[in-house]
């Protein structure tokens, strides 16, 4: 079943890790919707930009929404950290990001951290 593995995917504890370091918590689908187009992501980095043709509808098919609802999620994710806490955003990343990152970025920047190791 396509759930299952992705629960036991490898990189599954290191993104709930990397985004609740953030200070996102998995109270809510949100935060779901952003970690499983972080997983996609990770698994294929060249489809990256293709965030409303390929990222948005497949994390939608997944959970039984809309692309626009998965679009929601990152925002909403990405206005939070901005907020909160984007100074660790900065570290983590190891980006200056000197403006609030736009949803694909975010999920692209968060893929190439766990990607490369330099998850916190």
């Amino acid at each position: 079943m396509k759930t299952e593995r992705w629960r036991n995917a490898p990189w599954t504890l290191e993104i709930y890790g990397l985004l609740g370091g953030l200070g996102l918590r998995a109270d809510s689908s949100w935060f779901f919707h952003v970690s499983y187009a972080v997983y996609l992501t990770v698994r294929r980095p060249d489809r990256a930009m293709l965030a409303e043709r390929w990222l948005y509808p497949a994390v939608a098919q997944h959970y039984h929404t809309g692309s626009l609802d998965i679009k929601r999620s990152i925002c909403f994710a990405v206005d939070l950290i901005w907020k909160t806490d984007r100074r660790t955003l900065r570290a983590i990343t190891r980006c200056p990001l000197e403006r609030k990152p736009h949803p694909t970025e975010f999920v692209a920047l968060l893929a190439a951290c766990l990607a490369g190791g330099n998850a916190a």
